[in-house]
């Protein structure tokens, strides 16, 4: 080796070099004028020979082999930096050329992360990840990541044979960024981070920016063409404005949350967009579509926060999907997780050796097999990343909506996690404040575009506050999914019907809280996971199944808030659920007014023996509707209802109509209100068993008001004269009753008269007997004296 070469070599560093475990690799190779010339080092471990080219200069430079390990130099007779190309000679004979990436200076500056690093960066993939750039005039890719905590980072691709000593980057100060302009490639490149851990060895990640990730070979980051955001011709130009123009507005919310991946098993993604337009959902909410590899956890471990999952199709065949969705007037929501993420090597798990994106392992409560990290939100960084990945969705894939899942592990330390495993906050509680802080700030930037995207709290806890309602400090969220009232309607549907009157409060517990928060009712994939919706309902056949299923669906769209269904649950329901959301659609008093009180009346909430429950539903223009649900398998005929409106009521929506599978005929018979001669309006209806109808109420006009009263007058008149006639007729019938009474006492007394005669005649002659007889006794004993006189004398 010449003498001169050796003497400038710095072999420790060298040694970093041998072993990828520098972070500054350009202060030794690449170029460096010394005082013996110009020096120039090449680490090329695939090379037998590597000569350098210099511009200018005709004759190439052999390079000498410094270090078996494939450390090349040479110094070359210059006072200046000199440009340059060099050529490696492989074992195979195959000779390439290349331009030394360790000739460029570097590309950014500290101060380019300074939002990102203070958690205020919006668009994180643009300053990091893999581009396309042009650099001196020289075509390539420049690479860039975070990782703080690495030893060293290296870049690794099939055009390095994943040798990490090949592109080692360059740290770029005290950012924690490591940054590495590589010429030559290009856009669909596959890549990835080799990253040298204190402690921990060496391990591959995949781009935490990528906006691919591809499979094959290997599951490996891919370059992204610069001009990719704008490489599908959008269609959608007229929803786009209709959603900024209505942006602000309560408008009907029908969800079909649905998992896009198996869907598309089964039928292509056009069937998918027919199925969703002839149902009648006004929204889907596809389950997570961001790029994972854990396939036992639905998609929810993401693996690429900035990628559209590759069994999508793609990203185009993505965007096209969310075309043809807008064109056919149905809004895109879907799933996001910012709450945790995997432990999946190439992830974001242990990152650079020091967990840089999140530490603590939970127990989730709903799936405590998965083995994930929370996010480390105090790490501005991290808010940074995911905040530009929520908004990249919204900008680049036109996402209407954006379901945060886990909220309720981001807003408390403590969750899911064993006691002495967490730190309270400053304030000694167990809120996450860093976490309530980078919710409002993606809520708040949502809200601020003005364009109509929203967002949607999956959040379990009970938290007050979620979205903007009375509140003074909320989350901001636009909708708050409400679990609570899941859990309750669910054991209410999963009793026997036999004793449903004991669960029958459950029903009426979602009103006591229900202008607290803006809700979305919904009925979700995570409610189904144990016992699909048919077998939780009663009945002994299907059809005594869906219309359980019916009647509970009926009372869900009647009650305050959006609505999401899930795929699945709706088998056997098509025409039904058609049907169902396009009334909702049409009817603004279903949901114009979900957060008024003026929007919503309890009708009948206090019939647990029937388990009949019914309300009014009232828009801004003062429609009504008249919904009863009968949660029994009872018939219940002439039902009374007490009702709000004086009018008429014309059914006009029931589960159990024979088009859908049940046995009523449609009944377009008005029924009139009537009120009993009190102050409350009744109406009398029919409820099949396990059902539910509507009724919409059209008030009586002047003159059928008038009418009435006319109607009404008359009955009382009649009524009156009736009761006179009544009157008159009792009194004719007691008079008749007090003749008959009287002849019969004169008959009574003529018979008396004649008694009293008869015995008087009886009298005297007996008078007149005793008379004979004491006359004839004085006569006698007259007659004796006079003898016995005679004997004495």
């Amino acid at each position: 080796m010449n003498k001169n070469l050796y003497g400038l070599m710095n072999w420790p560093e060298i040694e970093g070099i041998v072993y990828a475990e520098c972070d500054k690799p350009k202060e030794l190779l690449g170029a460096h004028v010394t005082g013996k010339g110009l020096l120039i080092q090449i680490m090329r471990p695939d090379a037998v020979t590597v000569k350098l080219h210099i511009d200018g200069r005709k004759t190439a430079v052999n390079m000498e082999k410094v270090d078996e390990s494939g450390f090349f130099a040479t110094l070359v007779s210059s006072k200046k930096k000199l440009s340059y190309t060099y050529s490696v000679e492989k074992v195979n004979g195959e000779v390439t050329e290349y331009t030394d990436p360790y000739a460029f200076a570097n590309v950014t500056k500290p101060e380019d992360y300074k939002a990102f690093l203070a958690g205020e960066e919006k668009n994180a993939a643009h300053i990091f990840g893999a581009h396309e750039r042009t650099v001196n005039g020289v075509k390539g890719v420049l690479f860039t990541v975070w990782a703080p905590k690495a030893l060293s980072v290296s870049v690794v691709g099939e055009f390095n044979k994943y040798d990490g000593r090949v592109h080692l980057m360059e740290r770029i100060e005290d950012t924690g960024v490591f940054e590495l302009f590589i010429p030559g490639l290009a856009a669909g490149c596959g890549y990835m981070y080799e990253i040298k851990r204190q402690g921990k060895g060496t391990t591959r990640k995949l781009d935490p920016v990528s906006r691919q990730i591809s499979s094959v070979p290997i599951t490996a980051s891919m370059v992204s063409d610069e001009n990719m955001p704008d490489s599908y011709a959008w269609n959608d130009g007229i929803w786009m404005i209709k959603r900024k123009k209505e942006a602000g507005k309560k408008k009907p919310v029908t969800v079909y949350e649905v998992s896009l991946t198996d869907w598309l098993k089964e039928k292509s993604a056009d069937e998918f967009v027919d199925f969703l337009k002839q149902e009648g959902y006004t929204h889907v909410c596809f389950l997570p579509v961001a790029e994972y590899l854990n396939e036992e956890m639905n998609g929810y471990s993401t693996l690429g926060y900035f990628a559209v999952t590759h069994r999508t199709g793609g990203s185009d065949a993505f965007k096209k999907l969310v075309d043809d969705c807008h064109n056919a007037g149905i809004g895109v929501i879907m799933d996001w997780n910012g709450a945790y993420f995997g432990t999946e090597v190439k992830g974001l798990y242990d990152f650079d050796g020091a967990d840089a994106y999140g530490y603590l392992k939970p127990s989730l409560e709903k799936h405590p097999e998965w083995d994930v990290v929370t996010f480390d939100y105090k790490k501005g960084a991290v808010r940074s990343f995911l905040l530009s990945s929520v908004l990249m969705w919204l900008n680049d894939y036109h996402i209407d909506g954006i379901r945060i899942d886990g909220v309720a592990s981001m807003l408390y330390l403590d969750y899911g996690k064993q006691p002495g495993t967490w730190t309270p906050n400053m304030y000694g509680g167990n809120e996450n404040l860093d976490a309530i802080e980078f919710l409002k700030t993606m809520n708040k930037c949502i809200a601020k575009r003005g364009d109509g995207c929203f967002t949607i709290a999956e959040e379990s806890s009970g938290w007050f506050g979620v979205t903007a309602a009375d509140n003074d400090d909320p989350l901001m969220f636009t909708y708050k999914q409400n679990n609570c009232w899941t859990k309750d309607f669910l054991e209410f549907m999963g009793t026997d019907p036999l004793f449903r009157k004991g669960e029958y409060d459950k029903l009426t517990y979602g009103m006591l809280y229900n202008y607290g928060e803006d809700f979305m009712l919904s009925l979700n994939h995570d409610d189904f996971r144990q016992k699909a919706f048919v077998d939780m309902v009663s009945g002994s056949d299907e059809k005594a199944h869906l219309s359980d299923i019916k009647a509970a669906l009926g009372f869900m769209y009647a009650h305050p808030g959006s609505k999401m269904f899930a795929a699945g649950q709706d088998a056997g329901l098509e025409k039904f659920m058609s049907e169902l959301n396009k009334f909702y659609v049409k009817n603004a008093a279903l949901y114009e007014l979900d957060n008024d009180p003026d929007g919503f009346m309890w009708l009948e909430n206090s019939n647990p023996e029937e388990t009949v429950i019914a309300m009014q539903r009232a828009d801004s223009k003062g429609n009504k509707l008249v919904i009863a649900v009968n949660f029994t398998p009872v018939r219940r005929e002439n039902y009374r209802l007490h009702v709000d409106v004086r009018g008429k009521y014309k059914e006009v929506f029931n589960s159990e109509w024979k088009k859908f599978g049940g046995d009523e005929k449609v009944n377009g018979q008005i029924i009139k209100s009537d009120n009993d001669g009190d102050d409350m309006e009744y109406i009398d209806i029919t409820l099949p068993g396990l059902s539910f109808v509507i009724y919409n109420s059209e008030p009586y006009t002047q003159l059928e008001l008038e009418e009435i009263a006319v109607l009404k007058r008359a009955a009382i008149a009649k009524k009156e004269a009736m009761r006179k006639a009544a009157e008159a007729e009792m009194l004719e019938l007691a008079a008749a009753e007090e003749a008959k009474r009287a002849v019969e006492a004169r008959k009574q007394a003529e018979k008396a008269c004649m008694e009293a005669l008869q015995a008087k005649e009886e009298a005297v002659r007996k008078a007149e007997e005793a008379a004979r007889a004491s006359e004839e006794i004085d006569i006698e004993t007259k007659k004796k004296l006079e003898q016995l006189k005679k004997k004495m004398k």
